[in-house]
């Protein structure tokens, strides 16, 4: 019994007979432990998280992008698009960066400031 049989079979269940709500379930159990059914949902989630990492990456929030999609599928993919972006501008050219780049990579215009050299300890 495949998928749309067990639904079809809960659709015209007949309560008073015990014996179609047994054959029903047993036809249910077995279209949900189908092999081809879960390589099917495995191979969607793979791609959908792929998709929405891929989104996210683009957002500069590739680990953000990859759970919402893996979690909630396309609807994640509509989430990470809406998320604020995680690329710094560049105070010189306005371009878009990521956030751990030392140079900005449209015009080369250092984006962070040199790091201060801490205090020497006194002795």
């Amino acid at each position: 019994m495949d998928l749309m049989a067990c639904l079809h079979g809960a659709v015209a269940f007949d309560a008073t007979d015990p014996d179609q709500a047994r054959r029903v379930l047993e036809g249910c159990l077995a279209a949900l432990l189908d092999p081809m059914l879960w390589l099917w949902a495995a191979l969607l989630t793979l791609l959908c998280s792929g998709i929405g990492a891929l989104i996210g990456w683009w957002k500069g929030r590739t680990i953000y992008g990859l759970v919402w999609a893996t979690v909630l599928g396309p609807i994640g993919w509509i989430v990470i698009a809406l998320a604020r972006s995680e690329r710094h501008a560049c105070a010189r050219c306005g371009g878009a960066n990521r956030e751990f780049t030392a140079t900005c990579r449209h015009c080369g215009a250092p984006l962070r400031p040199p790091a201060a050299e801490p205090p020497p300890r006194g002795g």
